[in-house]
């Protein structure tokens, strides 16, 4: 279970596992590759490249949606970091 301010976030295992791996490695690159070893466990392949992104979207639009200053930024060709707004 996920809380922010005491409040319980309502986000799948996936989104929640996912914004956890990039809040341990905050402020730093999380490359693709690594991102889908720790959601998945398994290597790279296109496919899981559109399900990351996809994820991804879900979760901006949920922190937009309840107001968490936290951003997921993109990085082209590299990964994702998290970072405060």
């Amino acid at each position: 279970v996920m809380r922010y301010r005491g409040n319980i976030l309502n986000l799948p295992n996936q989104h929640s596992k996912f914004l956890c791996f990039l809040a341990r490695r905050y402020g730093h690159i999380v490359s693709f590759d690594a991102i889908q070893l720790e959601l998945y466990d398994v290597d790279a392949d296109a496919c899981m490249d559109n399900t990351v992104k996809a994820m991804v979207c879900q979760i901006r639009r949920f922190l937009r949606e309840n107001n968490i200053p936290l951003e997921i930024k993109t990085h082209h060709r590299r990964g994702y970091s998290l970072a405060k707004i």
